[in-house]
């Protein structure tokens, strides 16, 4: 009968010890690998600081899902810009004209920095040259513009603030074309100089070139100015289209070469869009 309890009791221990094994384990398996929290979508993306100029650069947009987004965004974020480097240019050296369909007021701003009117194309090039034969880092039409390249760093919104530099417009890539990007205080201001049938040369970073020849312009009119989801009318025609619609008709053409710059009137620097189309020379 002793034996019996002693038994009982040690059957009973034993019970008590490997469940208490059991109940302890969970706790330190959930201490382990604890369940990651939920990321809301508002917390703030890492920033990423803008190529060439070092700034932090406009929010990323949702390019992938609405291209228009992009182009609409583009020039519209920050719409106070800090004009002083364009100010203290030393002297316009190329002056700005109306591009076709614009009033007087609502050319670019002449006062732009550009390469000086002597200046060759091999001496361009040998200024901007770095050995990537598969990056673009000049454009340059003679006699009206001579400026670097910079990319986007993955901000389809990214536009350089430097007085000579162009933005190539990575978007554009995607859908056969290529894009140039630049304030109209800025290097844009020399983009509405360009005339049908004058030579738009790109320059690669191996020293290469490739040649487009203007084909037109085109004018259009921002109806919200300082919103992203802007619907623009085409000053030649009076055709409204939304962004994402404009981006498809300007971009959406395989081997064209498109400057991008806004047209500033009444005061309002993003009131519309000019865009400059080329097609390769050979």
């Amino acid at each position: 009968m002793k034996s019996l309890s002693i038994l009982i009791l040690l059957g009973t221990l034993t019970a008590i010890l490997f469940g208490a094994m059991f109940a302890i384990r969970p706790t330190q398996a959930q201490e382990i690998a604890a369940p990651v929290e939920a990321v809301s979508n508002d917390t703030p993306a890492a920033l990423v600081v803008a190529p060439v100029t070092g700034s932090q650069p406009a929010p990323a947009v949702a390019a992938a899902s609405d291209p228009g987004a992009a182009l609409a965004q583009t020039f519209v974020v920050n719409l106070e810009k800090d004009r002083s480097v364009a100010a203290a240019s030393e002297a316009p050296i190329f002056e700005a004209s109306a591009p076709e369909g614009v009033t007087p007021q609502a050319q670019a701003p002449a006062q732009v920095e550009a390469a000086p009117a002597a200046a060759t194309l091999q001496t361009f090039i040998s200024t901007v040259s770095n050995g990537n034969s598969a990056q673009v880092t000049g454009i340059y039409v003679d006699g009206v513009m001579a400026y670097g390249v910079t990319g986007q760093g993955g901000n389809a919104a990214f536009v350089s603030e430097q007085p000579n530099v162009v933005t190539q417009f990575g978007l554009a890539s995607q859908y056969g074309s290529q894009g140039f990007l630049a304030h109209n205080y800025l290097a844009g201001g020399a983009f509405a100089n360009i005339r049908a049938g004058q030579v738009i040369t790109l320059v690669y970073g191996d020293g290469s070139t490739r040649e487009f020849k203007v084909t037109g312009t085109q004018s259009y009119q921002a109806l919200s100015p300082d919103s992203t989801q802007s619907n623009f009318v085409d000053l030649a025609s009076g055709e409204q289209l939304s962004a994402s619609a404009l981006f498809h008709k300007v971009y959406n053409n395989k081997n064209t070469l498109v400057l991008q710059t806004c047209i500033e009137q009444d005061g309002i620097s993003t009131w519309g869009r000019l865009f400059i189309t080329a097609v390769p020379l050979s």
